[in-house]
């Protein structure tokens, strides 16, 4: 028999109602499968290497049993992203945190939804850029003597 679960530290404050339905779907194939799914990320901080929905409620990652193949991997990645829709990317992946299956809203299709996403990408890649020191004039109060 197939069981769910979510890890403790996985904190789902904040996460979209679009990624509840995602995670309902994601559980029920996982099963139909004959696979345990493990939750292990939904809402968490933005990473300085890549640019990630996780913290805005929109990603979550999910595990099955261990062992799996290659081929394991990709036919868990077609069938979810055939029963989520164009709405969702679905990847099967290891982004230094083990192998999982990664779901993310990205309505391609949304204009309003890629322009605040273009956004949000843009100010995340300006808090990663080098910061130029402050200069203060010699007259300022804080210059040092």
């Amino acid at each position: 028999m197939s069981k769910f679960s979510i890890d403790a530290r996985v904190n789902w404050f904040g996460i979209k109602p679009e990624m509840a339905v995602a995670l309902d779907r994601v559980i029920a194939l996982f099963f139909r499968s004959g696979f345990d799914c493990r939750i292990t990320s939904a809402i968490r901080p933005a990473t300085l290497d890549t640019f990630s929905l996780h913290p805005f409620g929109y990603a979550f990652d999910a595990v099955p049993d261990a062992g799996w193949t290659k081929e394991y991997w990709e036919r868990l990645r077609f069938d979810l992203a055939h029963e989520l829709g164009p709405q969702f990317d679905v990847l099967a992946h290891d982004a230094g945190s083990g192998m999982h299956m990664h779901v993310e809203f990205d309505p391609k299709d949304n204009e309003a939804f890629q322009t605040w996403k273009a956004r949000e990408r843009k100010a995340w890649a300006a808090s990663k850029a080098p910061k130029s020191p402050v200069l203060v004039p010699p007259s300022s109060p804080f210059a040092r003597a």
